[in-house]
């Protein structure tokens, strides 16, 4: 279930221009610029292509390259385009686009390009650089002249399976049992890379499987290489075992519905790891070329909904076409089996439908009226009314065939893109476009009623606060509400206790760290550190001093932005900005944690986490999907973390559940490229947290207003459900945290590993005690803290009408009024049932306490409740 991923109706615009090197280069932000060959080195060797270049033949390589800056929005390179040169990423994000489709980010470290270098051949994609992108070029004039093509060592491959090696030309197609079919589509929906990378409605997976070929694989052969080139299939485990190895390392193994090699299905790109038969099996193949073809067609599908569009009565001659576009994106596909119910008589109406394939019932009182069929050259639509008022269905939609597939607009979808119908049949065509928040990527949904992550799912509220305003869409925005950059250390609680977390630390009071200078506030910011001089004996109180401050404050909810300079780092350092609730009735878990910023030593990667009681769980969230994150794994390497309980199994100890970020996001890195912001979003109302990273200078222009507004930032870097999996009442009363501990509970089983070798000591303790010099970066420095909640606000069209947020307020407070009336009325009910009740009661000698006969009947115009005093938990 699902629709045509990024649908662009627009062809791209041509951004390419020449800057008169004879290699074609691409100029659009700056012109290259050499740098230096220690520099670039470091990121050539990153590149599996030059791994197969002999040690000693890299260096000469490295002066022949140059850097290259890129904006955001501009073409890195083109599909189709004739390439001559390879792009080596330094810094920044980008988009890699397949026909129209975004099927992949690179980030600091990757590279693309690299077939450049080896012959002619047209890009397989276009390059969009999303965030300031600074790029290292290595030219195929320059690689060509050293010689070094000719010095490339490619390694000796296997014939897979009698002569099929993936070199190798595609098959026609194998045929398939319906028992096969339905192990392939599972190896296709639940390989978590391949749907973060593109998403396949269950016709484009049908075609997918039509196309796949059998192979069978001896044992011992290599089916894919590492670092190999020519990656042109993908592979579906049919039967039999194989080991995935990496760097002469068994790192994993596949066994029958397991896939591989999807990457090679959207971009060339070298395969990350060997993958070797242990036993005869057998393989379903799937080709690229298929595969490109197939999510091609997809992009038609665009045009396709406008046409349907076009045929609804109530919209026939209303929308401009740049209206109807943005609506066609923001459709959701869905699909229904026979006997569902699509919606019921009388139940609220706030989506209309466009029945693309199969046969519905309507059934009015019980009583079917008349069957609607979908054919492949009409389509057939009902509920369109829902997106002028929300009054109750008029009759039930029942699913007869033995599937149905539908189109679904829903009337909130519409009023955020274009505004009221209502209001804008009144104005007719003789007016502007309006666009108010077009949409991205289609959605991809299995029922109307689930959210998918960054789009927040206010429908009953926003129905039921503002009404069927024809002001336009009246909803809830953010407003500061502290900035904590005022009078910093006054808002916060130095704790000097004993670390929980068992570390190697001495927390300290204010004062002892204002004497220290552990502490400072600047203009630009505030200083947060550790103590880098004394040297501490083993036995010399609890560790090295630092700070650990709990804000005053407690939230429920809100949106922190958090803008750091620099962040602190350094072997045996375990640093965390994160929040917690706990009292004296309250013991942690019970409240909950939200460990937004944390790492540990040197790490690159920051790590994301909540800390539970028993009952929530994130295990349905998908890599790549749901957020840009990856979840860490569990004990021994083994699974995921996806489970908060802290005593969850297969987890370690109070390890939570876990996602890890991209690097850079905090470490070294981080601190080099001047740091950036942090957002996190705690939502229960819209039932998540969110959390997104931005480099310095990267940050989206509302981030640093006074109206920021997540739901424009795209796909979060870290994202977690608050639903039935894991309500939101797990996360109360919660303070905000700064600290930097040493060694502990994680620090400390880590350090050999993660610094034993580079700092010379295998014991973090020690370490930390005897070496204080290791930690002059090891501090925060903070150059922005604000915390948003949402306040009342009216989000509306420019359609000619006047409007102020007083009469969103005043909508508002009468739709409040009216609720607080009808619960005075079922109360005022309940207080004369309970009157009638207590009556009886003391008729039959049971409504008063043994020591007394005679009570006083219930004063007028007091209630049973307050009556019985404490004994009624109110």
């Amino acid at each position: 279930m699902g629709v045509a991923h990024g649908c662009s109706c627009k062809k791209q615009d041509e951004r390419l221009e020449e800057d008169g090197d004879d290699d074609d280069l691409v100029s659009i932000a700056s012109t290259p610029t050499l740098v230096s060959s220690s520099e670039v080195l470091e990121f050539l060797r990153k590149v599996q292509l030059f791994k197969r270049l002999k040690e000693d033949l890299l260096p000469s390589l490295a002066p022949c390259c140059a850097s290259k800056s890129f904006l955001p929005g501009d073409v890195v390179i083109e599909q189709g385009d004739e390439g001559h040169e390879l792009f080596v990423i330094r810094s920044g994000v980008c988009s890699v686009q397949v026909n129209g489709h975004e099927v992949a980010q690179l980030k600091d470290g990757d590279y693309f390009g690299e077939n450049a270098l080896l012959r002619d051949e047209p890009r397989t994609a276009t390059i969009v650089a999303k965030q300031p992108l600074t790029t290292i070029i290595v030219r195929r004039s320059k690689f060509d002249s050293l010689g070094l093509r000719e010095k490339l060592e490619f390694k000796q491959r296997n014939a897979v399976g009698g002569g099929f090696v993936e070199h190798s030309e595609a098959k026609p197609p194998s045929p398939k049992t319906e028992g096969e079919r339905k192990v392939m589509a599972k190896a296709l929906k639940e390989n978590t890379n391949l749907q973060g990378l593109v998403s396949l409605d269950e016709a484009s997976t049908e075609r997918l499987i039509d196309r796949a070929w059998k192979e069978a694989v001896k044992t011992g052969i290599d089916v894919i290489a590492e670092g190999d080139l020519n990656a042109s299939f993908f592979y579906i485990v049919k039967s039999g075992r194989f080991d995935v190895i990496q760097k002469e390392h068994r790192v994993g193994q596949l066994k029958p519905g397991n896939s591989f090699g999807e990457l090679a299905l959207i971009y060339t790109a070298p395969r990350a790891a060997t993958v070797k038969a242990t036993v005869d099996s057998e393989l379903w193949v799937i080709d690229r070329t298929d595969f490109k073809q197939i999510l091609a067609a997809r992009g038609d599908k665009c045009q396709e909904y406008v046409a349907l569009l076009d045929k609804v009565d109530l919209l026939k001659g209303l929308l401009k076409p740049e209206e109807k576009e943005a609506l066609a994106k923001s459709l959701t596909e869905m699909s229904f089996s026979k006997d569902e119910t699509v919606f019921e008589q009388g139940e609220k109406g706030d989506a209309f439908y466009i029945l693309t394939e199969g046969q519905v019932a309507v059934i009015k009182d019980g009583i079917e009226q008349i069957k609607l069929t979908a054919t492949v050259t009409e389509a057939r639509y009902f509920g369109e009314r829902a997106l002028l008022t929300n009054e109750g269905r008029a009759a039930t939609i029942k699913v007869t065939s033995d599937k149905a597939k539908f189109l679904r607009l829903d009337r909130l979808s519409f009023e955020m893109l274009l505004g009221s119908l209502e209001e804008l049949k009144k104005l007719g065509t003789d007016r502007a476009a309006v666009v108010i928040n077009p949409v991205g990527p289609l959605l991809i949904s299995t029922r109307g009623s689930q959210a998918m992550p960054g789009h927040r799912t206010t429908t009953d509220l926003t129905d039921h606060m503002c009404g069927a305003s024809n002001l336009g869409l009246c909803e809830i925005s953010l407003a500061l509400s502290e900035d904590y950059m005022a009078d910093f250390f006054d808002q916060w609680d130095f704790v000097s206790a004993d670390d929980p977390t068992h570390g190697t630390v001495d927390y300290v009071t204010r004062e002892d760290a204002e004497q220290l200078e552990l502490v400072r506030a600047h203009p630009d910011g505030v200083f947060i550190g550790v103590d880098n001089t004394t040297v501490l004996n083993s036995s010399q109180g609890r560790g090295r001093k630092s700070i650990r401050l709990e804000s005053i404050k407690r939230y429920n909810d809100g949106l922190f932005i958090i803008s750091l300079d620099h962040a602190p780092t350094g072997c045996g350092s375990w640093p965390a900005f994160w929040m917690f609730g706990e009292d004296e009735g309250h013991v942690w878990p019970d409240w909950g944690e939200f460990d937004i910023i944390e790492w540990i030593h040197e790490e690159e990667n920051v790590s994301t986490t909540l800390h539970t009681k028993a009952g929530c769980t994130q295990s349905h969230l998908r890599e790549g999907m749901d957020m840009k994150g990856w979840w860490n794994p569990g004990i021994y390497g083994k699974g995921k973390a996806f489970n908060c309980d802290v005593h969850a199994p297969g987890q370690w100890q109070n390890q939570g559940c876990s996602q890890r970020g991209l690097t850079g996001t905090v470490g070294p890195s981080f601190n080099e490229g001047g740091g950036g912001t942090y957002a996190a979003e705690w939502d229960p109302l819209a039932g998540h947290m969110r959390v997104w990273f931005w480099p310095s200078g990267s940050e989206p222009e509302d981030v640093k207003g006074s109206t920021p507004d997540p739901e424009l930032w795209g796909q979060p870097d870290h994202y977690f459900e608050l639903s039935q999996t894991c309500t939101s009442n797990h996360f109360k009363n919660m303070k905000l945290v700064f600290d930097i501990t040493f060694c502990g509970d994680l620090g400390s089983p880590t350090f050999h590993e993660h610094c034993g070798a580079k700092v010379g000591h295998s014991n973090c303790d020690a370490f930390v005690r005897q070496e204080p010099g290791a930690f002059h970066q090891t501090y925060w420095w903070v150059s922005a803290l604000n915390v948003y909640h949402r306040q009342e606000s009216l989000a509306f069209a420019d359609l000619g009408s006047a409007a102020s947020s007083a009469e969103c307020r005043h909508e508002h407070v009468a739709s409040l009024e009216s609720r607080v009336q009808e619960l005075e009325a079922i109360l005022s009910q309940r207080d004369g049932e309970l009157r009638e009740l207590w009556a009886r009661l003391n008729e039959e000698g049971r409504g008063q306490s043994p020591s007394s006969r005679a009570v006083d009947p219930l004063p007028p115009g007091h209630g049973l409740a307050d009556a019985m005093g404490p004994a009624i938990d109110h």
